[in-house]
């Protein structure tokens, strides 16, 4: 494990203790994705495309505020609305968004046109 990243681990260790109920340090952990990629200089498009670009932005700008356990993982209702053919909204800051200008289901017939992806 890479030194520079190694103070994870008790912060990983006190979050699983916490979550088995046991009293101790309360671990601090946020997600921060808009601040990563402001901070990274990173576009929201380029960001939440590129997990080459969007983990090591986090996990630096998690190093930077001094968190306990880092946290990777953000709300995915965009990503699986994605999957399903729904368009997908980018904006210079924030997180991607459906493009609810064009929905996906806009009366009742259009979810027979949804099928399972084939992943």
């Amino acid at each position: 494990m890479n030194s520079k990243y190694s103070f994870f681990n008790e912060g990983s260790l006190r979050f699983q203790a916490a979550l088995r109920g046991e009293p101790g340090p309360v671990p601090v952990y946020a997600q921060m994705h808009e601040y990563a990629a402001f901070h990274a200089n990173i576009p929201p498009r380029d960001f939440y495309t590129c997990a080459d670009l969007m983990v090591p932005a986090l996990i630096e700008a998690q190093i930077n505020s001094g968190l306990d356990v880092v946290s990777l993982t953000y709300d995915i209702y965009n990503i699986e609305a994605e999957a399903l053919g729904q368009a997908i909204s980018f904006t210079d800051f924030g997180v991607p968004d459906i493009d609810r200008n064009h929905p996906l289901i806009r009366d009742y017939t259009d979810p027979v046109r949804i099928h399972t992806p084939d992943f």
